[in-house]
C-alpha cells in the first residue's frame, strides 16, 4: 500500500513539473514571437525586449494564436528552435518572465 502511495506521490510530481515547464515553454514562445516580429520592424533589440516583457496573463489570445501559427509553419511546430532562434537575435528569455 505505501509503494503504490510512494509512485502515485512521484508520477503526480513529474506531471507537475512537466506541466509547469510546459506553461512556461509556451509563454516564452510567444513573447520570443513578440519579439522576432519588433525585431523584424527594425526596433533595437532592447525595446524589442522590453515589448516582450509582462505576465503570462497579459499575453493576448491573439498573439497566442499568431504565434503558434508561426511556429507550426516555420519551425514544424517545435517551440525549442524557435526560441533558439530568438535568443540568438538577442532575446532575454529569463528577463521577459520578469513583469
Amino acid at each position: 500500500m505505501f509503494e503504490l502511495f510512494v509512485v502515485a506521490l512521484l508520477v503526480g510530481g513529474a506531471g507537475y513539473f512537466f506541466l509547469k515547464k510546459n506553461t512556461e515553454r509556451g509563454a516564452d514562445t510567444v513573447r520570443a514571437y513578440i519579439f522576432m516580429s519588433d525585431i523584424e520592424t527594425g526596433l533595437p533589440v532592447e525595446i524589442a525586449n522590453r515589448n516582450a516583457r509582462g505576465s503570462a496573463s497579459s499575453l493576448s489570445e491573439a498573439y497566442i494564436r499568431l504565434a503558434k501559427h508561426h511556429v507550426d509553419s516555420q519551425y514544424q511546430g517545435k517551440q525549442l528552435p524557435f526560441l533558439a532562434d530568438a535568443e540568438a537575435a538577442g532575446f532575454d528569455r529569463m528577463g521577459a518572465r520578469q513583469p
